[in-house]
């Protein structure tokens, strides 16, 4: 069996608690990559090794390198990491901040409040207008995707 596929495996059923002492380095770093995308990711928000930093970076510089166009960033990861771990991954690979999960999540977490539903519903039609053009110049100062 492939290495990959049983440390993958073996990392998915890793109890809970673990994740914060485990040498992620260890592993193959696709395993720990898939393993998190998968199953691990709503034990990343509070998650504080830097082992999975080391093994994410591996997998990004590998499936960056070999110029993937196909690949983009775990949906699930992207959800569950805070603002704060959000600036850390996209340190970790140059192309991070041009994937559009990563620019979608990181959008959606940076303007939590100015896209409630609650806040859409209690604003005027004026303060709606500003927030949309607040929203707008953001993403045009940042030379974003014109898709957000």
């Amino acid at each position: 069996m492939d290495d990959t596929y049983t440390s993958t495996y073996n990392l998915k059923k890793i109890p809970p608690g673990f994740e914060h002492d485990l040498k992620f380095t260890t592993y193959p770093a696709e395993s720990v990559y898939t393993a998190f995308a998968d199953t691990l990711y709503p034990r990343l928000s509070d998650l504080k090794n830097d082992t999975v930093w080391a093994s994410f970076k591996a997998h990004f510089d590998k499936m960056y390198g070999e110029e993937n166009k196909y690949f983009t960033l775990s949906q699930n990861i992207c959800d569950y990491l805070t603002l704060d771990q959000m600036d850390h991954l996209a340190t970790l690979n140059r192309k991070i901040r041009d994937d559009e999960v990563f620019i979608g999540s990181y959008f959606q977490k940076f303007f939590a409040e100015e896209l409630s539903p609650d806040n859409q519903g209690a604003w005027s039609i004026e303060e709606k207008r500003s927030n949309l053009k607040r929203l707008y110049d953001y993403t045009r100062s940042k030379n974003l995707p014109k898709s957000l």
